[in-house]
Parts: C-alpha cells; structure tokens; sequence
C-alpha cells in the first residue's frame, strides 16, 4: 500500500514534492499506510488533463464509454476482496459491510453501461412543432466525496459523469482517500488519459476545486455547512451543483404498531454504519400509549449489538470513522444527558482489548428530551 499515487492524465504519480498524509484506520488509532497530498500545482496539472480530454471523450459514443466502464468493472470484481479489506481498514465498518459496498459499486458500473438513457426524447410533436430532448455533456466535473461510503460516493460521482461524456476530477475525504486512491489504479488502465484524474488531500484541496474557474459542475456529499460555503463559492463562476447534504431524519410510531416488529427496524435504520448515514434515522417519536414499551425494546436490542474492530469475525458494528466525530457524539450525548436525557443503553466511550486506541462508541439510545435539546 505503500506505493499510493495520484492519477493525473493517466499518469499514476506522487505529489508534488513528494507530499504524503497518513491514513488512520480507527480500529486503532494509528496510522496504516499513506496517500499523496496534492498540491495547487498537482491540482492544475489535473484539471488541464480533464479539460483536454474532454475535448475528445465528449465526441465518443455511449458503447465506447460503457466498454471503459466494463473494463474498470471486470478489474474491481477481480480485487473485490482487496478492495474490501483496504476499506475496512481506512473507515471501520466490519468487512462483510465493506464487502457489499464494493459489490454494489461493480453492480453500479454493469448497469450504467448496460442500456443507454441518453438517447434523445420526443416531448411533444403536434402541427406547431416537434421538441426533443437531448442529453449533453457539460465539461470538467469536480467531485468531493465524504468518509461514511467513501468507495460507493466515489462511484456515484465518477461513473454518471464519465457515462455521460464528462471528464472528472475526484477528492476523497482526507479521512478516507485510500481506496478512491485504489480506483485510480483501475481508471489509469480502463480509460483514456485525462477522463477520471484523482487526487488525495485535505480540505483546502477542495476548496481550490471549487473556486476553480475551469470546473463547470460541482458534485459534493457532505454537511449542510460546507454545503453552503460551495454555494457561494459557486456563485462566482455560475457552477451547476450537485450537493447531498445530511440530514435529521425522524420516525413516527403511531398508536397500536406493532413494537416488536418495528423495533429491529428502528434500530437497524438508526445504526447502519455505525449511525455515520445521511439518512438513517436520528430521531423517533413514539405515541405516549406505547412509549414506554418502545423505550424498553429499543434499549434491550442496542443492548446487545457488538462493537469492535470490523476485520473481526461476529461484529456488527465498527468504531467511529474519525476522532472529530467521536468527540462530536461525546459532546451531543454529554449534554443530553446534564438537560435530562435518560440513557437506555451505551452513553460512553468503550475500550476493545487489544484496540486502545481506536475510535469505539456503542450503539446509544437516549430518551425524554424535548425539540430544544441539541441532541434533536
């Protein structure tokens, strides 16, 4: 893993100036391996690839774009499981979690380049007129992708912008660059030089993606407050945007459900990569007829879930992907708890043996708090 590099027209490379950033698996704590940091220069370098290649890769036809896809898909299933440990080890969701993602990845890339949905649509034909509707590419994309699903979020921005005759730029969470960093290996033998360009580093990478006057479309997932420093960075340059931002999602139980069906499915909403889901479930509200009854199961099943390091066998759930994000729930659930909030189950920072120093926080029900509790 040591060999890392930055895909730029084709090229794999190191950084300019050799520049590397570790990479933390939160299992322990401590690093595992390094990726490039790109620089401006690098940044430059990359864009000026994409903004060549487009010129020819807008021109290709959808079969000559989805024989690339194939390709890189036909080389993903092949190192799946390298894929999958590699993942394991840079986000801490258990492996056969890490598994499925990378699974649907390969899934993704046959069915965008199984059927083409860009040909041309008649809207409306009558004596007036006839008016189609046609699909065109818009230029260089810049995408920037979080650290929850960080292969998956790589691929929903990469292959519909390749697909569709665009050229990308790509930077992974400075969380969780390696495996992205992996596809580059991939990219630099699937497709023509310059098409998919990535680069690995922190976050004012991305803000120089964004203010780049040379990227026409912005793909972004992350949190409503980066979300809106995009936008007004795009404002400038009259960027299309693409942002997924997070979320507060709610369930409601009402009267006479039945708990101990919906309870499990709460819970595993909830908690789905370790509760780090833009849109898992982050608050439920419970009619006061079965209240306490949900509070008891819902509190008995995260009783019960196992924590620890996600290469293990039997584990269901990983640590926390980063230290910023574990002391965020400390500080959420500390709080709660000083305005009242009744603990059901975790509430406080674990240890796994053997794992000291990783980033563990149990499954953690917490309940009687009202809408102006920060935790809401």
């Amino acid at each position: 893993m040591a060999a890392n590099r930055l895909l730029i027209g084709g090229k794999l490379i190191l950084a300019e100036g050799g520049r590397v950033s570790d990479v933390i698996n939160p299992a322990t704590g401590k690093a595992f391996t390094t990726v490039p940091d790109a620089s401006r220069g690098d940044l430059e370098k990359a864009i000026a690839a994409a903004k060549n290649a487009y010129k020819t890769w807008k021109k290709t036809s959808f079969e000559e774009r989805a024989a690339c896809l194939k390709k890189f898909a036909d080389t993903l299933k092949a190192r799946q499981s390298e894929f999958a440990k590699a993942l394991t080890l840079e986000q801490g969701k258990p492996l056969a979690f890490a598994n499925g993602e990378v699974g649907g990845v390969i899934r993704e890339c046959y069915n965008l380049a199984s059927e083409n949905l860009l040909k041309p649509e008649v809207v409306s034909e009558d004596k007036r007129g006839r008016v189609e509707l046609h699909y065109v590419p818009r230029g260089v994309v810049g995408a920037i992708t979080p650290w929850n699903f960080p292969i998956s979020m790589a691929a929903n921005k990469l292959f519909p912008s390749v697909i569709t005759g665009n050229t990308v730029v790509i930077k992974p969470s400075p969380h969780t660059p390696l495996t992205t960093v992996m596809m580059g290996e991939i990219a630099a033998q699937a497709f023509p030089p310059g098409v998919m360009n990535v680069l690995s580093g922190g976050n004012e990478l991305g803000r120089w993606i964004v203010d780049h006057p040379d990227i026409v479309h912005i793909t972004f997932t992350g949190s409503a407050a980066t979300g809106k420093n995009i936008m007004k960075s795009a404002a400038g340059t009259l960027k299309k945007l693409t942002l997924e931002l997070g979320g507060n999602d709610a369930a409601i139980v009402m009267p006479e459900t039945n708990l101990d069906e919906v309870a499990p499915q709460i819970f595993g909403s909830a908690m789905f990569n370790s509760g780090q889901t833009c849109v898992a479930i982050k608050r439920v509200f419970v009619h006061e007829s079965q209240y306490e009854d949900f509070v008891d199961k819902i509190g008995n099943i995260a009783k019960q879930a196992t924590v620890g390091d996600g290469t293990q066998d039997g584990i269901a759930y990983g640590p926390m992907n980063n230290e910023m994000q574990l002391k965020r729930i400390e500080m959420l659930v500390d709080d709660a708890k000083k305005n009242g909030g009744r603990i059901l189950s975790g509430g406080e920072r674990i240890t796994v043996p053997g794992k000291e120093g990783g980033y563990y926080y149990p499954p953690t029900m917490v309940a009687d708090l009202t809408d102006e509790d920060r935790l809401v």
